[in-house]
């Protein structure tokens, strides 16, 4: 059951094309009047984010940054938990974020970016005074990869194509973070309780974002990595980007 469901309306022409690298449809767009559009979900259903029958989303920061909007809720603020997300960016240059649920400072800990810097996967995540910065595996422009990364009592860890990039022991966890994120976009510059102003808005396709109340196994992230079943304990939000 979706709940207090609300989408942006807008007009939008396209046209589809196999992507033979993931075995999905990539979405060509010619023209897109409204850039940004809000989804209010509960946990564990599918989005449909009204972009046709592509199975991922595509996002042009080309041409102003596109980005979904997604509310904060209770179960997103949690001492273990994994994100994962499957990615395609445009270029391997500069600085691109696929999720942010962040805030400009500190504020009460828990607060995180995940964004390619350059050629590389960064995962930002913060208490109350420090940010724990991760950097892995360099990706290939133009080129699926899979990224996870998890929190808690086993310490920050971020995952690149099932493979652990990077690790620190630190634990803390989202418990405290009480922002809106956003897919596709940058969000540490925003003010309190808002995703903008946003940065770094991301350029390419992202597809099949998962959010789970536990840190996942190496063998896990693994399993998600190859072929995208089998995972489902812990899922808390689930949004397929069709």
């Amino acid at each position: 059951m979706v709940d207090d469901t609300t989408e942006q309306t807008y007009d939008q022409t396209a046209s589809f094309v196999p992507d033979s690298d993931h075995s999905h449809l990539s979405m060509v767009r010619q023209t897109l009047t409204q850039k940004t559009f809000f989804i209010d979900r509960v946990a564990c259903l599918d989005v449909t984010t009204k972009l046709g029958n592509s199975n991922s989303y595509l996002l042009n920061a080309s041409d102003g940054i596109d980005y979904i909007e997604v509310e904060h809720r209770s179960n997103y603020a949690s001492p273990d938990g994994t994100v994962t997300i499957w990615l395609k960016a445009d270029s391997a240059s500069g600085q691109i974020a696929m999720i942010s649920k962040d805030s400009d400072g500190f504020d009460a800990g828990g607060q995180f970016t995940l964004r390619l810097n350059g050629a590389n996967v960064r995962i930002i995540m913060e208490d109350t005074t420090t940010a724990y910065t991760l950097s892995s595996n360099i990706i290939s422009q133009d080129t699926w990869h899979h990224v996870a990364f998890s929190w808690g009592a086993d310490g920050l860890k971020l995952y690149v194509d099932g493979d652990l990039g990077a690790s620190d022991p630190f634990t803390g966890g989202t418990d405290n973070n009480i922002e809106p994120f956003a897919i596709g976009a940058n969000t540490d510059q925003s003010d309190d309780g808002v995703v903008t102003p946003i940065v770094s808005g991301f350029s390419g396709l992202l597809d099949d974002l998962r959010w789970y109340d536990r840190a996942l196994s190496l063998s896990e992230i693994k399993m998600l990595a190859k072929d995208g079943v089998g995972v489902t304990e812990g899922l808390i939000g689930h949004w397929q980007l069709n």
